[in-house]
């Protein structure tokens, strides 16, 4: 879906710029069941201290969950994770929890430079990859936290 250091996707610049999801799910659809087991969309934004929480189904081969989020107003902020292995590699078990601080990222696909910027389109042809933002923006503290519980199997 997107990765420290790559470059953003069109999905992942809507997402990032103005929070829309529709091309960043014609995206993974565009990978539905070769990278793509399945894709959950939020039906709304979140306040900024609400807990949200989904059923994802895990599948052998695809044991790697990532997510995205915007950071809103900013001009092409967001938060995430990305590929996050729900199964451990030396047993070959699902685990229990995974737990992680969530970190800003710069879409690299705007030039605003503070949270509340105006949009600053880019110089056409420029391409800035996703950085973290969060030591520079943030000072190292965490905008959120993750976690992802194993809640059964299937028989």
């Amino acid at each position: 879906m997107w990765s420290p250091l790559g470059y953003s996707s069109p999905g992942v610049q809507m997402v990032a710029e103005t929070g829309g999801t529709s091309a960043i799910v014609d995206e993974l659809l565009t990978e539905n069941y070769r990278n793509v087991f399945q894709r959950v969309v939020a039906d709304g934004p979140a306040s900024g201290t609400s807990t949200i929480s989904y059923m994802i189904d895990v599948h052998g081969a695809r044991p790697f969950i990532s997510a995205i989020s915007m950071f809103f107003p900013s001009p092409d902020w967001f938060t995430g994770f990305d590929n996050v292995n729900m199964c451990d590699e030396e047993t070959g078990e699902y685990v229990e929890v995974k737990e992680g601080n969530l970190s800003a990222w710069d879409a690299g696909t705007d030039d605003g430079e503070t949270f509340t910027s105006e949009d600053v389109p880019l110089e056409p042809g420029r391409r800035t990859p996703i950085i973290s933002i969060l030591a520079s923006t943030f000072q190292g503290i965490p905008p959120g936290t993750y976690t992802i519980e194993k809640v059964g199997e299937e028989a």
